[in-house]
């Protein structure tokens, strides 16, 4: 991709539509230093009716199912894991981030893997950059929405190998650093702008969960993003690595009939 290419937010425009709607990949951390980096991002959400991100924060925020996040019933960690694995990876998480995984004996492997990625990165802010988009639309009143429903979200995990979500929490177990490495790396490249590079991380890092956690999200973001940019001018946040690629939602949107262009300096 071209340097001009390299940019986390996008304008969109369709022939059926009035105004200017827009697409932007954020990233899960509490970094101060990427907040201001996107100054213009606040402008374009200003010049917007609508703001979503990946799912409605306000409902998920409310929920009370959270069945979806914990192992089956009667299984812990320690029953899938053997105990010396186990109480070494519980060593390693403790030792690097202060991580206590007994007490999160019951959740499902991706959901700690989620957690340890947050710890890794830097924390400076009280929110996480897209809840601190959401929280500012909200404030401007602007139309939430999610792009993805809570019960959409859920039906993911649901469907998530639970052996390959195993495996790779105690492979990030033996060898933390390449996972601390893998993040820095994948924070540098946003802050580059460059979403194919993020793309192609983001889908190695899946493995073979790609379809399910990239691929067929990406779908679903491009269907509702199109619905709901026809309906008004709408910015919309979602996760970076969602951006870019042969399936990727910017392209998605091309299929569509959208002009797709870059919004530099963002």
């Amino acid at each position: 991709m071209k340097s001009s290419k390299k940019a986390l937010l996008w304008r969109i425009e369709h022939d059926q539509c009035e105004g200017v709607s827009f697409v932007f990949g954020t990233m899960h951390v509490r970094n101060l230093n990427i907040v201001t980096q996107q100054k213009r991002v606040f402008d374009k959400i200003l010049s917007c009716t609508g703001f979503a991100c990946e799912f409605n924060l306000d409902r998920s925020a409310n929920a009370t199912n959270l069945n979806s996040f914990y192992l089956p019933e009667n299984q812990m960690l320690t029953d899938l894991i053997a105990p010396k694995k186990y109480q070494k990876i519980c060593n390693v998480f403790a030792k690097t981030v202060g991580f206590e995984l007994e007490k999160f004996n019951r959740f499902k492997p991706i959901f700690i893997t989620n957690m340890l990625s947050e710890l890794v990165l830097r924390k400076d802010m009280p929110y996480a950059l897209d809840e601190y988009l959401w929280h500012f639309a909200k404030e401007q009143e602007r139309n939430l929405k999610g792009i993805e429903t809570l019960e959409e979200q859920m039906e993911i995990l649901e469907r998530l190998d639970l052996e390959y979500q195993i495996q790779s929490l105690i492979s990030i177990g033996k060898n933390f650093s390449n996972f601390r490495k893998g993040i820095q790396k994948m924070t540098t490249l946003y802050l580059e702008g460059d979403i194919q590079k993020l793309y192609k991380a983001t889908k190695k890092g899946s493995g073979k969960l790609r379809k399910i956690l990239l691929f067929n999200r990406n779908k679903i973001m491009a269907n509702r993003i199109d619905q709901f940019a026809k309906e008004e001018t709408f910015f919309a946040a979602i996760g970076a690595g969602h951006l870019g690629g042969e399936k990727g939602v910017l392209r998605l949107l091309k299929l569509k009939g959208w002009k797709v262009k870059p919004v530099l300096n963002a």
